[in-house]
């Protein structure tokens, strides 16, 4: 199997004409910002990564692009209870946490603030999570015969 990079957009002729890509209207140069463009883009099947398309797939979940694309304000409300929910999150009691400036070894014993400590407990959970829901669906789509590489 072909390593496929990811983080960027997949532009081969062969997967545009399978979901019926249209770049009409979208930005592919807008950086910074951070909003509903997400959804307006994968519903005009520009998207990011192949599961990004899956999505579309499902009735209840392209449901959900939609309300998003449609409603910037609902979606800015619910990604703003979601950030204030991983925000509440708290290391263990007892946890000795610090940000590395290597990762390879620790600072000399500076110690990070419980709110740094919870933001790096949370980045490092969901990078965790990505890699194994990332490495799920490549092999979904595998066993399925879904995947085009």
């Amino acid at each position: 199997m072909e390593a496929v990079s990811n983080n960027v957009r997949d532009m081969g002729p062969a997967f545009r004409a399978a979901c019926g890509y249209s770049g009409v209207g979208v930005d592919t140069a807008a950086t910074g910002a951070l909003d509903n463009s997400y959804y307006t883009a994968t519903l005009q099947n520009m998207v990011l990564l192949r599961s990004d398309w899956e999505l579309t797939q499902d009735e209840d979940t392209l449901a959900r692009l939609v309300l998003y694309r449609d409603d910037a304000d609902r979606w800015r409300r619910d990604f703003a209870a979601a950030m204030e929910r991983l925000g509440s999150l708290r290391p263990p009691d007892g946890a000795r946490l610090e940000i590395r400036n290597n990762c390879r070894r620790t600072n000399g014993g500076m110690m990070m603030s419980h709110g740094r400590a919870a933001l790096h407990a949370v980045r490092s959970f969901l990078q965790r999570r990505c890699n194994q829901m990332h490495t799920s669906l490549l092999s979904f789509f595998n066993d399925a015969g879904l995947l085009f590489v």
